[in-house]
């Protein structure tokens, strides 16, 4: 069966993860531009599976009939085939052809429906040619999705929105929030814990835990997790988010007060993954300043790097979040060339994350330990 996984604000970063999270699925096709999301083949059942612990998908489609040509009849008659209602509210979206008309495809759909007694209300995209989640999820439409695949279109439905309700209440409910501009959000948080790929059960260390955040998902995810900071106060912090958290799911934790580059002392046990974001510098570097701040990160960096060595399972990974000016990715890469020296590997190419505007941009670096034979 096929279905779409549309991503959300952060389209290449939504790839890694799909492909992190299902390493053994095809993707028939794949656009971060049109309409940022991936067809996929695989069973209904793996497909919700592997949704609902995305961070960076916000919709799942299940296309499930072909039509060679789409017109209002063709369109009605698919509704009624999937929904035995006498009150249809639907929205129709165009996932990769923009000549699809999707208002006036709309219009004569609802007159099709009521020329059958069917009484019916659309809703139109609030900005491109979709539907959002939330829209979807607040006014209960059934979102009718049509893709241009080769000769013919894929048309099917909506079956699955991220929880909107849910991700904000662990992000606005948590009992200590960071004040910190331009903190990780949750979403990139949890990306950043599926593109580890720990097997079930494994152990997921963050040593620059600040407020809990990467903790927290990989908590949600059944991980045992510990955290460590330097900061006794954000250590503090974490324990209070993560105690309200584990009261919500029943999980447990480990925290620590520690130096990053010295956790191996603190820790006497093996972990699957290191999944972090370290201190990215200040957010608004003068000019002057800029090499001393640069080699002083990359000394904190490499430095962890070196001791997370002596904790990381055979194989094991490292998730981190580098900074990178814009048009300056000196960082990046000389952490990489001290990594790869040390007995990492880079596993993929760093993927950017940023806001519009941003001056210091992520990006994710992802590391594997070296096979020793």
């Amino acid at each position: 069966m096929k279905f779409v996984f549309v991503f959300g604000n952060t389209p290449q970063l939504s790839l890694s993860e799909l492909k992190s999270a299902s390493p053994q699925t095809t993707l028939l096709s794949v656009s971060l531009l049109e309409y940022t999301g991936a067809l996929v083949e695989m069973t209904a059942e793996q497909a919700m599976l592997i949704a609902e612990k995305l961070g960076g998908t916000v919709k799942l489609i299940q296309l499930d009939r072909q039509l060679e040509e789409i017109t209002p009849v063709t369109l009605a008659d698919y509704l009624l085939s999937t929904d035995t209602n006498q009150k249809i509210s639907f929205g129709l979206s165009s996932l990769n052809d923009p000549d699809l008309k999707v208002n006036q495809l709309s219009r004569d759909i609802k007159r099709e429906l009521q020329d059958r007694d069917i009484k019916a209300r659309f809703v139109m995209p609030q900005e491109g040619s979709q539907l959002s989640s939330v829209v979807i999820s607040k006014q209960k439409v059934v979102e009718l999705a049509v893709y241009k695949w080769q000769n013919f279109y894929l048309v099917g439905k909506t079956v699955w929105v991220q929880d909107f309700q849910e991700w904000n209440r662990r992000d606005y409910g948590r009992p200590q929030a960071s004040g910190h501009i331009g903190m990780l959000p949750l979403k990139v948080a949890r990306m950043m814990v599926n593109l580890a790929q720990v097997k079930k059960g494994g152990t997921i260390l963050d040593p620059y835990c600040g407020v809990g955040t990467v903790l927290a998902e990989a908590m949600v995810l059944g991980y045992r997790v510990f955290g460590s900071d330097l900061d006794a106060g954000q250590v503090e912090k974490t324990r209070k988010n993560l105690e309200w958290l584990g009261a919500e799911y029943n999980l447990k934790f480990k925290l620590q007060v520690g130096d990053a580059r010295n956790v191996s002392n603190i820790l006497n046990e093996k972990v699957a993954a290191v999944v972090t974001e370290p201190d990215l510098g200040p957010n608004d570097l003068r000019p002057q300043y800029a090499p001393d701040v640069q080699n002083r990160l990359i000394s904190l960096y490499t430095g962890s790097l070196a001791d997370w060595k002596r904790i990381l399972e055979p194989l094991g990974t490292v998730v981190i979040a580098l900074p990178k000016l814009v048009n300056d990715g000196s960082i990046v890469q000389a952490v990489i060339d001290k990594a790869e020296a040390m007995g990492y590997s880079l596993h993929v190419h760093p993927v950017d994350y940023f806001r519009p505007g941003a001056k210091v941009r992520r990006s994710i670096a992802i590391f594997k330990l070296k096979d020793k034979n």
